[in-house]
């Protein structure tokens, strides 16, 4: 078996694609009124994304208080796909200012 999960592990992924899509849904439209289209929307999908992987960090902080801190995706913990989305955010967003500076 290629993916492999325990607990609520496979949660993480449906907070991080959650908040992504939040944020297009919700951002984007304010960011094109002041930018062009494609860097709102990675700029939506990097807040989004930021977005997604707080939440996904306090569902891990909420778990591990509880005790239950064996919760994994693919061999990530939900500690580990928060910092992973944390990194991608700070990606997009600094992707769609380099789109803005050229």
């Amino acid at each position: 078996m290629f993916v492999t999960w325990s607990g609520l592990g496979f949660l993480s992924v449906f907070f991080l694609v959650g908040g992504m899509a939040a944020g297009t849904l919700g951002l984007r439209p304010w960011f094109a009124e002041n930018m062009p289209f494609q860097e709102a929307v990675y700029l939506a999908n990097a807040f989004g994304l930021m977005l997604g992987a707080l939440v996904n960090l306090g569902a891990w902080k909420l778990l591990t208080r509880r005790g239950e801190d064996n919760h994994s995706l693919l061999g990530l913990g939900m500690r580990g796909w928060s910092m992973m989305g944390l990194l991608g955010a700070g990606a997009l967003a600094t992707y769609a200012m380099s789109l803005s500076a050229g």
